[in-house]
């Protein structure tokens, strides 16, 4: 995933400093949204890897509530992510319509 993030930004740099700023678009555009959509694929990989370890029966108090607050920070990180997600997809929409309509 980073390497596809190092290849956009790369692929983005090279067009701008070949053809300058304004007539960037034609790989710009593409290279952007590449870049953001393998950083947005990274940070879900890394954020839920691993499940929490639910605690065992014989769990003292402050396991168990460490436990529900770390299960409630992933759904509320979820939420966050599915956001993200919906508005990755507008942009990536709204760029798509633009590079294609120029």
């Amino acid at each position: 995933m980073l390497l596809l993030a190092g290849l956009a930004c790369v692929l983005a740099g090279s067009s701008l400093l070949r053809t300058g700023w304004t007539q960037a678009d034609a790989v710009t555009i593409p290279a952007l949204l590449l870049f953001s959509w393998s950083l947005t694929a990274f940070s879900l990989a890394r954020l839920f890897s691993a499940p929490v370890e639910h605690p065992g029966p014989g769990a003292r108090w402050h396991e168990r509530s460490l436990f529900r607050l770390r299960r409630t920070a992933l759904w509320c990180l979820g939420l966050v992510m599915l956001g993200v997600g919906l508005a990755l997809l507008l942009l990536t929409w709204q760029l798509l319509r633009t590079w294609l309509a120029s």
